[in-house]
């Protein structure tokens, strides 16, 4: 009995482990050196083929940028800032990604005001995976006078 308590207990401690986070990758290729701006608060598709992050744009606003990654190398080669969404995609403060890539709600704030203001939340939508979002409407419902 002794060693079967033993024997459990040894392979919780080596599933935990091994279950842990991996170490990071540094995806170098998502970052504006040149200009000194950074990618921040990503959000990956399920099949982590498709990531949107946050970076800052020339004009000193954070704008929405989408990257593909390529199936071969595995780098994200593919980037594009999303500037077809509310504010040309500025002021994007997250985003989520419908598993089959046709919907995202973000929150995005008018990059006009200063300070703190509203951010409310927009659904956009597209047709395929590779089409550009489409509109759709502001989420009021969920907004507090």
């Amino acid at each position: 009995m002794k060693y079967f308590v033993s024997a459990i207990t040894v392979t919780l401690c080596v599933s935990m482990c091994y279950a842990s986070w991996q170490n990071p990758v540094f995806l170098a290729e998502l970052n504006d050196f040149q200009n000194g701006y950074v990618a921040n608060r990503p959000t990956v598709s399920d099949d982590g083929m498709m990531l949107y992050f946050v970076r800052t744009t020339p004009t000193k606003l954070d704008a929405l940028w989408e990257a593909r990654r390529n199936p071969v190398t595995g780098v994200f080669d593919q980037q594009r800032q999303v500037s077809e969404l509310k504010y040309g995609g500025a002021q994007i403060y997250g985003c989520w990604l419908s598993p089959d890539k046709l919907r995202m709600y973000y929150a995005g704030s008018d990059p006009q005001v200063l300070g703190w203001a509203r951010r409310p939340i927009w659904m956009v939508y597209r047709s395929t995976p590779t089409a550009q979002w489409q509109l759709v409407r502001r989420c009021t419902e969920l907004e507090l006078d």
